[in-house]
């Protein structure tokens, strides 16, 4: 709104003056932008907007899945483990997927002296939902490069080990974007 005051006033300025020399014209050009950058700078710049798909139908059958914490790269443990459980969350509510809870696919592993941690290839996490007895495991990274974040998840198939579906997201501004929205895009991705 200021913005547009100024220029007004400059072109209303310059319009009444009889002529205007090239040097002239050139000096309320840059009076012009040097005045947007002025009122631009004390603006935060609005963060791009996590679109969300349309989420299919429901299927007939569900499918058991499993859903292992994001791995952090350069953010905090604890926003990692609430991005994976918001994650769990999205994907049972699309209802396209039986969601193993965490707890009980961790008592598991902890019986069969499995480690979870360090489990990032497509072989591992077969293993994982083989004792978990899923169809299906879940599992990523999540990353921050300056005020980047970065998502990349992907769902295995347990019988073939081979990937099915992979979903990533670029995001720059507040993390709890993420949580609202950027974990429902990730979760409705993921569907079959």
């Amino acid at each position: 709104m200021k913005k547009s005051l100024i220029i007004s006033f400059l072109v209303i300025f310059a319009s009444s003056c009889t002529s205007l020399s090239y040097w002239e014209y050139k000096l309320i050009n840059k009076s012009i932008d040097a005045v947007g950058k002025v009122l631009s700078k004390g603006k935060s710049i609005s963060n791009q907007e996590i679109e969300i798909p349309q989420l299919p139908s429901a299927p007939d059958s569900l499918i058991n899945i499993a859903v292992l914490d994001l791995v952090a790269n350069n953010i905090d443990l604890f926003e990692a483990r609430a991005l994976s459980e918001k994650l769990r969350t999205e994907l049972f509510l699309t209802k396209h997927y039986n969601v193993r809870e965490k707890a009980s696919i961790k008592e598991i592993l902890d019986e069969q002296g499995f480690q979870q941690s360090g489990c990032t290839t497509n072989e591992c996490l077969v293993e994982i939902g083989g004792i978990a007895g899923v169809k299906k495991i879940i599992a990523g990274t999540i990353s921050r490069l300056g005020n980047t974040y970065s998502l990349s998840v992907r769902i295995v198939n347990v019988e073939t080990a081979l990937i099915e579906r992979l979903s990533s997201l670029e995001y720059s501004g507040p993390i709890d974007e993420i949580l609202k929205k950027g974990m429902k895009r990730i979760a409705i991705d993921l569907i079959d």
